[in-house]
């Protein structure tokens, strides 16, 4: 192979290694990186090249050829996230798997599919369904984001109230450390007490530990029976104790709780030109997406109906509609996943996830609502799972110079209750949260993760500044 001697900032010497290794189609460089679809600005692609392997054992001798040369390596999956945990500067190596994208197995008897890191959500949605069966997690990026980039970042989306966060489906996984050796544990056993359980540890690690190459998921069967409601709530509180008594008499079948307050929904709706009527929630209220799902003759739309009728009857929930066709379901999950349209046409937009108990929701939001309102150039937008205490806002401003970033932020998570509350709920840390961290973990904590990420990364080149910096 010629020399790849023209990429700058970078070991020649280096380069040419990384060219052996990985073959011509799997570099790279300046222009055609930077026209790359990038997920969280242009920083996903201000890399001095892209290196992308196609199997384990080239990723092994990439990040052995890195280790060796001190060169920092920055993983990337679908570039979906929102805290800048795969931004490069232009003096890294962006290492990306989408060469790596094979739905290896799925195994319908013991419930499990083995698949490369590179394969997306959708991918494993897709083969999973001729087989009766699904992988329990569902986020929006499901097209673009990769079961890499979900291990790397414990993903959470809208079922983690039934099934968990992306951790409780990981039975096993192959991975690479920094200096190139090979971790293999996916034999996929549901029991396994043997030890430190480092696939764990690399779970929500954001690619600071090791490069996740394929991973073994627990599937679970898929509903045969689901039904969708889309009600209003007077107040937080009412729909609180609304889904306290949807979880007790739905059971396992109670699936989702989204909220969405009433000015997130109806703009979303306005902008998506969405042709139907939203039932109407006053102001301080909630507008809730609820989903029951069962197995066999169950029905669940009746027993979604009679649970609803029921809080309506105590005055928890009012105006309400039942979907009758997967398109309408679909719509109204649409307005739900579709606050990216509410950046668009303004000069400042600022993303937050936070999680706190949900008997803290009103008076938290409540107060972040004050400050940020306390500027009337800026507009609040809320929404989140109810069911797992996940509250999400956006907060847009039509003036560039209306207020710093630094400043949103402190309004968003000064407000958290002290020692009850998380400034990430489910999108990770990376560059944007890094200096918050210790609001919500303990010095002993801190020191405890940065002797890890010294164990599995001495040479600090994976992933550099992010999560701990």
């Amino acid at each position: 192979m010629a020399p790849q001697r023209s990429i700058s900032g970078l070991d020649p010497t280096l380069v040419d290694a990384l060219a052996e290794i990985v073959g011509r189609e799997g570099i790279m460089a300046p222009p055609a990186l930077r026209a790359r679809p990038s997920g969280y600005g242009a920083s996903n692609n201000e890399a001095a090249m892209l290196v992308a392997p196609a199997t384990t054992a080239e990723v092994a001798a990439v990040l052995a050829a890195c280790h060796a040369a001190g060169q920092t390596v920055v993983p990337q999956g679908g570039l979906t996230g929102l805290v800048g945990a795969t931004s490069c500067t232009p003096r890294d190596i962006a290492l990306s798997l989408h060469r790596m994208r094979e739905i290896m197995a799925v195994d319908a008897v013991e419930r499990r599919a083995t698949v490369q890191a590179g394969a997306t959500l959708s991918d494993v949605q897709e083969c999973c369904l001729a087989l009766g069966l699904e992988l329990g997690v569902d986020i929006a990026a499901r097209d673009a984001c990769t079961i890499g980039g979900m291990v790397a970042t414990n993903a959470g989306g809208a079922k983690v109230a039934r099934h968990g966060m992306f951790r409780q489906h990981v039975l096993g996984l192959e991975a690479v450390l920094a200096d190139g050796t090979v971790l293999d544990h996916c034999a996929g056993l549901r029991k396994d007490n043997t030890g430190y359980d480092w696939v764990q540890l690399l779970v929500g690690s954001e690619g600071t530990l090791a490069v996740v190459t394929k991973a073994v998921l627990r599937l679970q069967p898929r509903p045969t029976a689901r039904a969708t409601a889309l009600v209003a709530a007077p107040t937080i509180s009412a729909a609180i104790a609304a889904v306290e008594r949807l979880e007790r008499e739905l059971g396992s079948g109670f699936s989702a709780c989204e909220a969405m307050w009433p000015g997130y929904a109806s703009a979303v709706a306005e902008r998506l030109e969405v042709g139907m009527s939203l039932p109407e929630a006053p102001h301080a209220g909630l507008l809730l997406i609820i989903e029951n799902e069962g197995f066999g003759p169950h029905d669940a739309e009746a027993a979604l109906v009679a649970a609803v009728h029921s809080c309506v009857e105590d005055g928890l929930l009012g105006d309400g509609l039942v979907a009758k066709s997967d398109r309408e379901r679909a719509a109204w999950w649409r307005i739900r996943d579709a606050s990216d349209v509410l950046e668009q046409g303004v000069a400042s937009a600022w993303s937050f996830d936070v999680s706190l108990p949900r008997t803290d929701w009103a008076a938290y939001v409540t107060r972040v609502s004050a400050r940020v309102g306390a500027d009337p150039r800026h507009v609040l937008y809320a929404f989140g799972h109810l069911a797992d205490g996940n509250v999400h806002f956006l907060i847009t401003s039509a003036d560039p110079g209306s207020t710093s970033a630094d400043a949103i932020a402190k309004a968003v998570y000064e407000e958290l209750p002290a020692g009850r509350g998380s400034v990430s709920a489910e999108h990770g840390i990376g560059l944007e949260k890094r200096a918050w961290l210790p609001y919500c973990r303990t010095p002993p904590e801190l020191a405890l993760m940065r002797r890890i990420k010294e164990a599995f990364d001495p040479r600090g080149i994976l992933n550099p500044g992010k999560l701990l910096g």
